[in-house]
């Protein structure tokens, strides 16, 4: 019943997956370009060095775009071959102004004044007919753009994350932290270009999805575990030692709580019986409440939720509602506890247990818990509603209102509201772009098939296919059959 794993999927381990991902991105880059007509493009490269800019103009070129690369200076912050052009509706020219990251290393006044500039005549950049990238090698260079140049980057439109981890090194100084309205992607970039900073789990499972994970030669320990437990790997090094009982696998001393509830969400099977106790033991107990599910490896307990309900009040009707969707399922007595009046009481609830940014995931896994309560109980108007309240909340992550509206979907649809429906198709859709991740090209695809194969049968077949095909290639395990998932397959 647990909604974590679909709040963060992983893709399945495999050696090309990073590629894929890229060469995807690169490719929906171009189609976006191609279908300009007389519009503006303004789009923001951010990747790791030369190798990887060349790639992605090489991969932009393959699809039929014209690639002009030139140079950002002092003395011409918009480069003369943008300035003299004037596109028409057949524009296939693409100015990538480079030099971002040479001009960080002339004085403070320089750069500033630079920037500044680039900022002013903004215009140039969204003329129509007009196709300009901004290139970002490090992540002091996105941080000094989106603070000197903050309303030029706020016309920017799509964005690629273009990564070759042999070429990333740890910078010298910690770059400066990006503003808090910065977008999802520019936060990964931020991430990735530090190899001597573990990501939190969810940052990697993002990475994972966008092909951005690989870690770079130098890159820390911490680092380096969550890319092996993506492989597969759930031994962690441990190092065998003997003790009255026999052999026993003692985990390294430094493990983090946050590795631990990514071992155990993601790769359960993966385990050995003594390294799960042990993984078991670093976790809070909020998070092992949250990884409660019969068959994952931590067993519901009693015990644990009236704890947790007892020390916060607010976590009791979740208690009692998790127990009842779980009694539901299996047919227990505990399931006539789903009552109206819990339901209305863990609604009343959510609106108190909103986070502060970044969003917290308890609480879209809340709100998921709640449509799913609605929905055992038969009031499909509060599935929705809960689903909507998910879908609209910016206290949520992206990848949850995608989830949010995947559901949606198939709601909407069941109950022949077909304009709700296509409306949360098209936020759904909408999420792959703003994700830079197939995996959420391939859900779209599985709920358009859905939609659509209602009425149109063959249609349905075939958007369900390309969901395969792209499954495929990109690591996505999809269920053909029945309605059609894309699920992260257990190692």
């Amino acid at each position: 019943m647990s909604a974590l794993a679909d709040l963060d999927p992983w893709t399945l381990a495999r050696a090309d997956v990073g590629a894929q991902a890229q060469i995807w991105q690169a490719r929906h880059y171009a189609r976006w370009l191609l279908s300009a007509g007389a519009e503006p493009r303004l789009g923001l490269l951010l990747c790791s060095g030369d190798v990887a800019v060349s790639r992605w103009a090489q991969l932009v070129a393959e699809q039929g775009v014209d690639v002009v690369r030139c140079v950002v200076t002092p003395s011409r912050p918009l480069p003369e071959p943008l300035t003299r052009h004037r596109g028409d509706h057949f524009n296939r020219r693409l100015f990538a102004l480079d030099g971002l990251d040479d001009l960080m290393e002339e004085s403070d006044e320089v750069v500033t004044a630079t920037l500044k500039t680039l900022d002013g005549q903004r215009g140039q950049l969204k003329q129509a007919a007009t196709w300009v990238t901004l290139v970002a090698r490090r992540p002091r260079t996105l941080a000094r753009l989106l603070e000197l140049a903050p309303r030029a980057c706020a016309l920017v439109q799509r964005r690629c994350l273009i990564w070759e981890a042999s070429e990333v090194a740890a910078p010298a100084a910690p770059p400066p932290p990006l503003p808090a309205w910065a977008h999802l992607v520019d936060g990964l970039f931020w991430e990735a270009a530090q190899p001597a900073r573990a990501p939190r789990a969810e940052r990697f499972g993002q990475l994972v999805r966008c092909g951005a994970h690989l870690p770079a030669p130098g890159a820390c320990e911490g680092w380096r575990r969550l890319y092996d437990l993506w492989r597969g790997d759930g031994d962690f090094g441990v190092r065998q030692r003997s003790s009255g009982a026999g052999v026993v696998s003692a985990l390294p001393s430094d493990l983090s709580a946050d590795v631990a509830f990514a071992a155990l969400l993601h790769r359960p099977l993966a385990l050995s019986a003594g390294v799960r106790a042990q993984l078991e033991a670093l976790l809070s107990p909020l998070d092992a409440w949250r990884l409660e599910r019969p068959d994952g490896p931590l067993a519901p307990s009693p015990a644990r939720a009236a704890a947790l309900a007892a020390h916060d009040p607010d976590l009791a009707p979740w208690a009692r509602l998790r127990a009842a969707l779980r009694a539901a399922s299996a047919g227990g007595p505990e399931a006539a506890d789903l009552t109206p009046a819990l339901l209305d009481a863990c609604e009343g609830q959510l609106t108190r247990l909103a986070p502060p940014p970044p969003p917290e995931p308890l609480w879209s896994q809340a709100a998921l818990w709640l449509a799913e309560g609605r929905a055992v109980a038969g009031d499909a108007e509060g599935c929705a509603r809960a689903l909507r309240a998910l879908s609209d909340s910016p206290r949520a992550s992206r990848e949850a209102r995608a989830v949010a509206d995947e559901r949606l979907v198939a709601l909407c649809a069941l109950l022949n509201e077909r304009g709700a429906a296509q409306e949360a198709l098209e936020r759904l859709e909408a999420a792959p772009a703003e994700l830079l991740s197939p995996l959420y090209e391939v859900r779209a695809l599985l709920r358009k098939a859905s939609f659509l194969g209602a009425l149109d049968p063959s249609r349905g077949a075939r958007e369900r296919a390309e969901a395969a095909r792209l499954g495929l290639v990109h690591g996505v395990a999809v269920e053909v059959a029945g309605e059609g998932e894309a699920f992260e397959r257990p190692s």
